[in-house]
């Protein structure tokens, strides 16, 4: 009787958490991105945020509530991206951090100690500008990687390193071919 209640209150957990990633996947591509000038960048490789040179910008956003920590020790993955990035100007990698006010000097501490570990610009939003810019942000972190358009409105949702489905979807969405990856 005991594993009945058990299993009843996973399946009903399992699903609520479902309904809202589907609810804020929903609000997210309905919504427009808004990039601001005032994030503080950290490695010498800056990129225009407001250049339209490449249709498309790939962001990943570590919000205030996210592991930083844990992001910071994860960013090399980005660093696959930023080569398909340069090697075919599809796209432009974005890596946005939006941590505490009371974190924020440690994040960067710990961002410039890794630099060896990316070769991309990392922007720090200080004063979690980003965030109130653009309220459709999930707060599912598998949904803090998307791909605006130059209107800002997304036009893929997801890691493309989180799985071999995903990066396929990505890559076709940007018209890539396996030669130029």
């Amino acid at each position: 009787m005991k594993l009945s209640w058990m299993l009843l209150t996973m399946l009903v957990v399992v699903s609520c958490k479902e309904s809202l990633i589907k609810s804020e996947y929903q609000q997210l591509k309905a919504s427009k991105i808004v990039l601001h000038e005032n994030f503080l960048v950290l490695n010498q490789n800056k990129v225009d945020i407001n250049s339209k040179a490449n249709n498309y910008k790939l962001i990943h956003f570590v919000p205030s509530f996210e592991c930083s920590e844990c992001a910071i020790a994860n960013i090399s993955q980005f660093n696959r991206l930023d080569s398909i990035s340069k090697a075919t100007g599809a796209f432009s990698l974005m890596v946005v951090f939006s941590p505490r006010a009371d974190m924020a000097e440690h994040i960067i501490k710990l961002l410039n100690e890794n630099s060896l570990s990316y070769n991309f610009p990392v922007y720090i939003d200080i004063n979690n500008q980003f965030q109130k810019l653009n309220p459709g942000i999930p707060t599912s972190t598998i949904l803090h990687t998307f791909l605006i358009n130059n209107d800002g409105t997304p036009v893929f949702i997801g890691n493309p390193l989180a799985n071999k489905k995903l990066f396929n979807l990505f890559t076709k969405k940007l018209n890539l071919k396996q030669s130029d990856l």
